[in-house]
C-alpha cells in the first residue's frame, strides 16, 4: 500500500486533486489529503475516500507552523509521498520534507504568471524560492505542453517533468434538468440576442474587461447580446463600475459565487472565456463537456485539449478585436451547434478521469521508495 498525502491551500470537492484522491485504486493507495485552512468545500463536506487534516494556518505569519504541523502530520499517517499543489503548499512541503524519506511531488497549477505579476527584486526571490523547490522535488507535474515548456526554460531537469492534464469525472456532465435549466436562463438581464456567461474569478488576469469592451463595440453596431458574469474577487466594484460606465448595465449582470455553475453553463448560448494567464482552465473543460460552443483566449492548456473553429474558438489574449469576430461568427446557430458537438466529443477521449488517474499513479509507484 503506498500513502499519499495531497496538499493545497484548499480543496474543493470535484476539482482536480479531489478527482485524483476519488478515482486512485484503493487497493494499491491509500490517500489523504492537508489543507492550510478550512475553506475549501472538501473541508467542509469530506469525501469518505480520504481523510482531510487542516493546518489552521491560512495567514502567512504562520507558515513556520504550517511547515512543522505538515511535517508531524507525514510521520503520522505515515505518508510515502507527498503532493503538494500551487505556490505556497510547494514551498511548504519542501520545508516539511527535508531530512525525510518521503519524495515530494510539485503540482505546478500556473505558467508564466510570476513573470506577469512580479519583477525586479519580488521576481528573483520568487524564481529562486521556485528553484529549490524544483531542485527538492522528485517529479514535477504540468497540466499542459505550455506549463511544461515554462519549466524548461526555467531550467528544471526534463526527467523530473510529467505531463499530466486534469482528469474530469464526465458522469457529472449529463443531461441537465430542464427546471434547473430554466431557472438558469432567467439569471440573464432580459433581452434579445445570445445569452453569453464567464465563469472565473474576478481579477484582472482573467480578462473580463477586454468582453465588456468586445460587447460595447458590437452594441454600437445593433448586435445584441446579454452577458452573465458567474464569480467573484477583488475585481468585481471596479466592473461593476466600468458596466456602468459604458452604459452596459441593462446587458450584464453579476452573478456572483454560485453552485449552480453547470446549469448556468448548459443554459448559455456561449461561454466566453477571455482570460489573459492559466495553467489549465477548468471552466473550459465544463463548457466543452456540456457541449457548449466556447470561445477562449490561447492560454497555457487550450492547445492541448481546442481544435481551432472545430472544438471551439480560440484567440489572442487581450484581442479585443478577435473577440468581436469570434462572437460574431457563433451567431450562426449551425456553426456554434457544430462546434459545441465537436467539443461534446473531443472532451470526454481526451481527459476521462479514469485514463488520467492510471497516469498519475504509474508516477506514483515510479517515485515511491
Amino acid at each position: 500500500m503506498i500513502r499519499v498525502l495531497h496538499f493545497a491551500d484548499l480543496i474543493n470537492r470535484d476539482d482536480f486533486i479531489h478527482n485524483v484522491i476519488s478515482h486512485v485504486d484503493a487497493k494499491e493507495f491509500e490517500v489523504s489529503a492537508a489543507t492550510l485552512h478550512d475553506r475549501g468545500t472538501l473541508n467542509a463536506n469530506p469525501s469518505p475516500l480520504a481523510a482531510v487534516h487542516n493546518l489552521d494556518c491560512a495567514a502567512r505569519r504562520k507558515y513556520g507552523i504550517a511547515a512543522w504541523r505538515l511535517r508531524r502530520l507525514l510521520g503520522r499517517v505515515r505518508v510515502d509521498l507527498l503532493h503538494t499543489h500551487h505556490y505556497e503548499p510547494a514551498l511548504l512541503g519542501m520545508l516539511a520534507t527535508v531530512g525525510t524519506r518521503v519524495p515530494l511531488i510539485i503540482g505546478r497549477h500556473y505558467s508564466d504568471a510570476i513573470y506577469q505579476s512580479s519583477r525586479g527584486a519580488r521576481r528573483r526571490a520568487y524564481l529562486g524560492i521556485e528553484s529549490l523547490c524544483n531542485r527538492r522535488a522528485a517529479a514535477i507535474v504540468a497540466p499542459s505542453k505550455a506549463v511544461a515548456r515554462v519549466l524548461l526554460d526555467q531550467g528544471v531537469d526534463p526527467g523530473k517533468i510529467e505531463v499530466i492534464p486534469y482528469g474530469f469525472d464526465f458522469q457529472r456532465f449529463g443531461a441537465r434538468d430542464p427546471h434547473a435549466l430554466a431557472r438558469a436562463r432567467e439569471e440573464w438581464p432580459p433581452g434579445p440576442g445570445l445569452r453569453l456567461v464567464t465563469v472565473a474569478r474576478l481579477h484582472a488576469e482573467k480578462g473580463h474587461r477586454h468582453l465588456l469592451q468586445a460587447l460595447e463595440t458590437l452594441t454600437r453596431e445593433n448586435w445584441m447580446a446579454t452577458w452573465l458574469i458567474v464569480g467573484e474577487g477583488p475585481e468585481r466594484q471596479a466592473l461593476e463600475a466600468d458596466v456602468h460606465e459604458k452604459g452596459m448595465s441593462a446587458r450584464v449582470r453579476f452573478a456572483g459565487r454560485r453552485t449552480d455553475v453547470f446549469d448556468l453553463m448548459a443554459a448559455a448560448d456561449v461561454v466566453v472565456q477571455p482570460t489573459l494567464h492559466e495553467a489549465f482552465s477548468q471552466a473550459m473543460i465544463e463548457a466543452m463537456a456540456l457541449g457548449r460552443p466556447l470561445i477562449i483566449s490561447d492560454v497555457s492548456g487550450v492547445e492541448d485539449v481546442v481544435e481551432n473553429e472545430r472544438s471551439g474558438l480560440v484567440v489572442p489574449p487581450a484581442d479585443t478585436s478577435a473577440l468581436v469576430a469570434a462572437l460574431r461568427r457563433l451567431s450562426d446557430p449551425e456553426v456554434a451547434g457544430a462546434i459545441g458537438q465537436m467539443a461534446y466529443v473531443r472532451v470526454r477521449n481526451r481527459l476521462d478521469i479514469h485514463g488520467i488517474v492510471r497516469k498519475m499513479e504509474d508516477l506514483y509507484r515510479r517515485v515511491a521508495p
